[in-house]
């Protein structure tokens, strides 16, 4: 069995895999959206590009908690009132379309078949949970024959939805 084949294994919740239900949202930048004003060259209503989900399976990782450098002293410092952002890593398989500052949304769904998603709050299908914003992607090459195995997105949490 080969590294993808073992890497999807360890995703299948059939197979008692860690896979975690998410929304790979991709933007493709070289197309406008119905929400796009050209007079005032911004969105109203809606995403400014149009976008592609994907539902899929992916194994979610925390990176790190911490503050946001302050601009004066270029350091991170964590005062008590401050926000603390929090960064997730998403290993998701070879094949999928993600780029930065696109989006991951999580799923409260947590059976193995392919679930619907509620986006509307109507209550039938899968709730949206978490959003993040995509920071950074790598592509992880498996072994010597030069294959990708699997990517990881570095991800920043936005909204609680």
């Amino acid at each position: 069995m080969g590294f993808r084949e073992n890497f999807d294994n360890m995703l299948l919740k059939s197979h008692g895999g860690i896979g975690k239900w998410v929304v790979v949202r991709h933007f493709d930048r070289t197309k406008r959206s119905v929400y796009w004003n050209d007079e005032g060259k911004e969105s109203v209503g809606g995403s400014p590009y149009e976008y592609v989900d994907t539902v899929l399976l992916a194994a979610k990782q925390t990176a790190f908690q911490t503050a946001r450098p302050r601009p004066n002293i270029g350091v991170a410092v964590i005062e008590p009132s401050e926000v603390i952002f929090e960064t997730y890593r998403y290993f998701l398989r070879s094949g999928v379309t993600i780029e930065e500052d696109d989006e991951i949304f999580d799923l409260d769904h947590v059976g193995s078949v392919v679930p619907v998603v509620d986006y509307t709050g109507s209550g039938v299908g899968s709730r949206i949970t978490s959003r993040y914003k995509v920071k950074f992607v790598a592509k992880y090459i498996q072994g010597n024959s030069g294959d990708l195995g699997y990517k990881l997105a570095i991800t920043e949490r936005t909204a609680t939805a």
